[in-house]
């Protein structure tokens, strides 16, 4: 059995595209803020502020520091893909217990939606979400 010229040099073509432009739709991380009425969020020592991404088919949580700013990685680090997200705040304080938002912009309640790309800086006033 041989191989013709054109379905080697389509295999190699096709190689070669591959190794360029890698594999899936690529993602990257997402900075941001949570502000309630222009301010950060205030818990106590033991509370703590989360924001959370939530697409058709997964979701992606990141912790909201103290100054109301926050990097979405995505799950293994290599950032979230463009699109559509529900976006769901928690503040608990005491953690885990005590929503101080009274699950107003639970995953299940919130308003928030918001089209998303990779690098995009996103800041969410949940006075005027």
């Amino acid at each position: 059995m041989s191989l013709s010229l054109p379905r080697v040099s389509c295999f190699f073509l096709l190689m070669g595209c591959i190794l360029a432009f890698g594999c899936g739709g690529g993602g990257g991380a997402v900075k941001g803020k949570v502000l309630r009425g222009g301010q950060p969020i205030k818990v106590g020592d033991k509370g703590m502020v989360q924001v959370r991404f939530i697409a058709e088919d997964n979701g992606y949580t990141a912790p909201v520091a103290a100054d109301g700013s926050f990097t979405l990685t995505g799950n293994e680090g290599k950032g979230i893909p463009a699109g559509k997200y529900k976006i769901a705040v928690l503040a608990y304080d005491p953690y885990p217990t005590k929503d101080l938002l009274g699950g107003k912009f639970s995953a299940m309640a919130t308003p928030i939606n918001r089209d998303v790309k990779p690098g995009d800086e996103v800041v969410i006033d949940l006075d005027k979400p």
